[in-house]
């Protein structure tokens, strides 16, 4: 008796322990990985322009809920990205048959109307293993209805009012079977000091699209590219991620000033161009000179701190390089 007690027990921690295994396997996403290619000239304004023919093509392959996808018209999407010094970039083209933006008066959350939700984890060095967020995960949304984003509840994206100044923008405009949303959102939003922007840099991302049909239910469903667990859960575990590669950069030369900036360096400034303060940050004891196209001096200081803010209200409309211990950067002064 006794030891046939035993082997049922033994049996039903074994039971325990592969369930607990499977469980969690479950909530790991299989491994995909996007590039993300070094472009330049791209304008937001919901219009994909030839600067994204180069970007690669990816889909929104998965039902959040595990279901069968559903019929493209109902809900479908392609997305394409983009980096450079300052911005990464995305343009979504989306499918939904009924549109239902949010509005203050309809009494919903922002996350139960039409949205494309971006997700962020930039140093996979910091992971949980248990996949929750860390300092540097990060959740972001673009609502249908909102010409701004507002500060999601999760990660720690501070909303764009935040990065206002940085050059953060987007634009949906509406096709007649959905939707097209371009948007560029500032590195210094997301990217925690100790990571360098540079060709080869690999990161957390993934991407949902939520779809509602209804104003007064909740939202019908969710598309993702990378989370194919059947659970919705990337909103608090970066495990439904894939991985974002930077590639293409290199510090292409501008054709209009024959200068290459430097694509790899750490430093970021914004805005881009810029009225009056011109933030300069990854420059922590490090000499920051500024000059005209000409090469002359125009401004010099000594950086004591990872960012400064210079004004530069002074200087005549036109272009400038800011040049941290030989790595350039171009801005252009309104």
């Amino acid at each position: 008796m006794r030891r046939d007690l035993l082997f049922r027990s033994l049996v039903m921690m074994i039971a325990l322990v592969f369930g607990a295994n499977m469980l969690v396997k479950a909530q790991v996403a299989t491994p995909r990985t996007t590039e993300c290619k070094f472009i330049e000239g791209i304008t937001v304004d919901a219009d994909m322009e030839a600067a994204w023919d180069d970007a690669v093509e990816e889909t929104l392959n998965y039902d959040s809920g595990g279901a069968d996808l559903p019929d493209p018209t109902d809900r479908s999407g392609t997305f394409r990205t983009a980096w450079d010094n300052d911005f990464i970039y995305f343009f979504f083209d989306l499918k939904d048959d009924v549109l239902i933006p949010w509005t203050e008066e309809s009494g919903k959350a922002e996350y139960e109307t039409d949205n494309v939700e971006v997700f962020f984890n930039m140093d996979l060095s910091n992971d949980n293993e248990d996949g929750s967020y860390t300092s540097d995960a990060i959740q972001l949304r673009f609502n249908q209805g909102l010409e701004d984003n507002h500060q999601s509840n999760h990660g720690n994206w501070k909303g764009s009012e935040v990065y206002a100044d940085d050059g953060w923008e987007y634009m949906i405009t509406e096709t007649g079977e959905g939707y097209v949303l371009e948007a560029k959102i500032p590195w210094v939003g997301i990217r925690p000091e100790e990571i360098t922007i540079e060709e080869g840099l690999e990161f957390g991302f993934e991407v949902s699209f939520g779809d509602a049909d209804d104003e007064t239910n909740w939202r019908e469903g969710i598309l993702t590219w990378a989370n194919d667990t059947g659970a919705d859960n990337s909103w608090q575990d970066t495990r439904c991620f894939g991985v974002m590669k930077l590639v293409g950069g290199g510090g292409a030369v501008d054709p209009g000033t024959g200068i290459a900036e430097s694509a790899s360096s750490n430093i970021q400034i914004a805005p881009n161009p810029v009225n009056n303060l011109l933030k300069i940050s990854g420059v922590a004891n490090q000499n920051i000179a500024i000059t005209n196209l000409m090469g002359q001096l125009v401004m010099e200081i000594n950086a004591a701190a990872a960012q400064v803010e210079l004004d530069v209200a002074g200087l005549q409309s036109g272009i400038y390089l800011v040049n941290v211990n030989g790595a350039i950067k171009k801005f252009v002064k309104k």
